[in-house]
């Protein structure tokens, strides 16, 4: 049975009276026709979905009968803005869209919606030259989840919009069809890759290295593939939209740094999902709990960070002499480390690396995110509740 009944979420990401076309790029069930439907519902618009086996072939076969439709509600008045779901699927489609804001410039807009970039990417796509903003749509952040944020529930389940309004045993379900469907059609169908199992033996490993620094020579070992395979797996990962990358800290510093990145899955419930640990016990102090409050501060700085248009560049930290900081954002001149601790009341020994790094940037502004209720200072770091790091860094927009 239902959980919850459906609840639309109020997000921050807001279509409402643009006054241009627009991309809205995002993974699957995060929520994008929903968003979509919502934010034209008193605008007339003609909407066309691409997954719709007929509508695809239909258009494929005669890219010239989407111009004649699209004209025709033009200049017939019937609707003003065109909605293109899962826009990858034909991307020959963006040169006839193209060709219709020049034609009917100031009478027109698009709206187009893709869950993965990675043909948008190729050589030669028409991304529509400045004619079209470039937004993203990622799960749920906690402050458009409100009152209704469970914490473990996210850690376990991961925040898609129909995962938290079912049932733990829905939930589940939900979470292992999709990583199914993610390898048969976004992976399969598309023919990312040649060989469909070494792809899914590395998406296990992949999921269980998600946070931490990527050894992709110890990856190409245990799945018999060569370095530069495996970090073709890793951009597929990225270009469907089902991971982030955190780079080294690259600032000049005397010693010696790691210099490969930390890749994270782009939600916490998928990770869990690929690593069979959805029924695994949750407990605070331990390690996997820990692995996953960080995995979730880490993403709630993507999406916020994306949602602002902010230029805030994520990176981390981590010396051969074992100094090591989850995060470092840079923004101009402005340095801001961290380190995410899952415990309410974190000592002086867990806030040792980020009083080291204040000593080599002493400009630099240090913060250790916790569960803690109450903020609190160890010598130069601020101690701080978690949702007060968004706060913090003003990253808080109205919902």
């Amino acid at each position: 049975m239902l959980y919850l009944c459906m609840i639309l979420f109020n997000r921050i990401l807001n279509i409402r009276n643009l006054s241009k076309s627009c991309f809205i790029l995002g993974p699957r069930q995060t929520g994008k026709t929903t968003l979509v439907n919502g934010c034209l519902k008193d605008t007339p618009h003609l909407r066309i979905d691409l997954l719709q086996y007929q509508e695809f072939i239909r258009y494929a076969q005669n890219l010239g009968q989407f111009r004649k439709e699209v004209s025709s509600g033009i200049e017939s008045s019937k609707f003003n803005t065109v909605v293109v779901d899962e826009i990858q699927k034909l991307p020959a489609l963006l040169d006839e869209i193209h060709s219709l804001l020049e034609q009917y410039q100031g009478r027109i807009k698009f709206v187009l919606t893709g869950s993965s970039a990675r043909k948008l990417k190729r050589q030669g796509v028409n991304l529509l030259a400045g004619r079209a903003w470039m937004f993203h749509l990622f799960p749920l952040t906690h402050l458009e989840i409100g009152d209704l944020l469970d914490l473990d529930k996210i850690l376990r389940y991961g925040s898609l919009p129909q995962v938290l309004q079912e049932s733990p045993e829905e939930a589940r379900l939900t979470l292992e069809a999709y990583t199914n469907t993610y390898l048969k059609e976004e992976i399969a169908q598309e023919a990312l890759v040649r060989n469909l199992g070494q792809f899914n033996r590395f998406l296990e490993l992949a999921s269980f290295e998600s946070g931490n620094i990527i050894n992709y020579t110890t990856l190409s070992r245990e799945i018999g593939l060569s370095s530069n395979a495996i970090k073709g797996y890793y951009q597929i990962l990225e270009d469907t939209l089902l991971s982030h990358t955190v780079p080294p800290f690259v600032k000049t510093i005397r010693k010696r740094m790691t210099k490969h990145p930390k890749i994270y899955f782009f939600d916490c419930g998928i990770t869990n999902a690929f690593t069979r640990r959805l029924s695994a016990e949750l407990v605070i102090g331990s390690q996997l709990y820990g692995k996953l409050f960080e995995h979730f501060i880490v993403l709630e700085l993507f999406r916020l960070i994306a949602y602002s248009h902010r230029e805030i560049r994520i990176s981390y930290l981590r010396l051969h002499s074992g100094l090591e900081i989850d995060l470092i954002l840079e923004e101009e001149e402005h340095l801001i480390a961290i380190e995410i601790k899952s415990g309410s009341a974190p000592h002086g020994a867990e806030a040792k690396n980020l009083i080291n790094f204040g000593k080599e940037f002493p400009k630099a502004k240090l913060y250790l995110v916790c569960t803690t209720p109450r903020s609190y200072k160890i010598d130069s770091v601020q101690v701080i509740p978690w949702k007060d790091l968004f706060i913090h860094l003003n990253l808080v927009p109205k919902v």
